[in-house]
Formats: C-alpha cells, structure tokens, sequence
C-alpha cells in the first residue's frame, strides 16, 4: 500500500500546488479587476462633478439671463409706450404748426393786399 500512497500523495501535493496557483492568479485578477474599477468609479465620480458644476453654472446662466430678459421686455414695454405717446404728440404738434402756417400764410397775403392798397392809396393821394 505504500507505493500506492506515494503515488496518491503525489497526485494530491500536485492538486495542492495548482489549486494553489489557481488561487494566487484568482487573487491576482481580483487585485486587478478592484484597481480598474477603482479607477473606473474614480473617473466616473470625477465626470460627474465636473458635469454637476457645468450644470450649476449653465442654470446661473440661465437664471440671469432670463433675469436680463424680464428686465429687457419691461424697459421695451415702457419705450413702446412712450414712442406711442411720443407719435402722438408729434401728430398734434405737426398738425398745429400746419394750421399756424396756413394762418401765417393767409395773413401775409392779407397784409400784402392792404400794402398793395394803401401804396395804390398813396399813389392816388
């Protein structure tokens, strides 16, 4: 039985020495697998606090630019307003200096023609 044992022993010790370096290259893919996903999470935390920080800046952005535009559509509103007003005004004003023209016009042919008589007047005199 001896020489059988032996024989068993050696097929055992050479089980013993592969599983051994089974389980030292399992540990070997593990250390590695852990360092790439490692550095997988690393890279993934870093992208999204990069992308969060581009996010709260584009709403910052965003919130003083809708800012400037509620600003921008009220100060339009009120020249709109005003141009109106102001359309208005100059309606009336060209209208009134149209009729002070006709007037002007009318009593200078007026005085012409009172010129034109008394010089006829005179002339007679």
């Amino acid at each position: 039985y001896e020489n059988h044992s032996g024989g068993i022993l050696d097929v055992l010790e050479d089980l013993l020495e592969k599983a051994r370096a089974q389980l030292k290259e399992g540990r070997q893919k593990e250390t590695t697998s852990l360092h790439n996903f490692q550095m997988l999470e690393q890279s993934l935390n870093d992208a999204i606090r990069f992308n969060n920080k581009d996010i709260k800046e584009a709403k910052d952005t965003l919130t003083a630019t809708q800012g400037a535009k509620a600003a921008s559509e009220s100060e339009l509103g009120m020249t709109q307003k005003q141009q109106a007003s102001d359309t208005e005004a100059l309606a009336l004003l060209e209208q009134d200096c149209t009729t002070k023209a006709n007037d002007y016009a009318a009593e200078k042919k007026s005085r012409d023609e009172e010129l034109a008589a008394l010089a006829e007047a005179k002339k007679v005199i």
